[in-house]
């Protein structure tokens, strides 16, 4: 007889569940931080990432600011930050001088 996949266990269920509600009250307080910033909220799990704009920024630097670049399109980028406003002139002085003059920057419209 061929083995049969283990059934979790209630306690594997419980903690299971507990990830799942853990990480809905993070993308809510995420959702309401970016509300009240006045800031776009995306959920990156459902976006498609342009690979290509990852390296814009070298990872050193992306890791240090805690930003990505996501979305590079005609003088437009997405930018996900983490928190939602990092200070980016503490990690990287001149990547907020740059991006401010030669983006622009969306407000939440969600």
């Amino acid at each position: 007889m061929p083995n049969s996949p283990k059934k979790p266990s209630l306690e594997e269920k419980l903690n299971e569940k507990l990830i799942a509600v853990h990480h809905q009250e993070e993308e809510t307080r995420a959702k309401l931080l970016a509300d009240k910033l006045n800031l776009p909220y995306l959920n990156l799990t459902t976006m498609p990432i342009d690979s290509d704009a990852l390296f814009l920024i070298p990872a050193k630097d992306a890791i240090a600011g805690q930003i990505v670049i996501i979305g590079k399109t005609d003088g437009d980028l997405k930018i996900a930050l983490t928190p939602p406003m990092p200070p980016l002139k503490k990690y990287w002085p001149g990547l907020a001088r740059v991006l401010l003059a030669n983006y622009s920057f969306l407000p939440n419209t969600a």
